[in-house]
């Protein structure tokens, strides 16, 4: 993600699945946000530690779930 350049436009979609418990995530979907690959109409799906927490401020978490060890989480970029 640190090498990405401007997006042309934004994605419908996005998967992440970060190394667990790192951070690595969030500081992904800032800088996909920054970028231009996120937009008001994306979809984000995050995976991360089931313990993992983190600020989102810049999103709205449409759902999550936890099974075992991972936890998913559905994302919009907030209005």
């Amino acid at each position: 993600v640190l090498s990405l350049s401007p997006a042309k436009a934004a994605h419908d979609v996005i998967f992440l699945d970060p190394p667990y418990d790192t951070g690595a995530g969030h500081v992904a979907l800032d800088r996909l946000a920054r970028l231009g690959w996120i937009g008001p109409a994306t979809w984000v799906a995050l995976e991360t530690g089931a313990k993992e927490e983190g600020a989102l401020r810049a999103f709205d978490i449409i759902a999550e779930r936890k099974t075992g060890k991972a936890k998913i989480t559905l994302l919009r970029l907030a209005a």
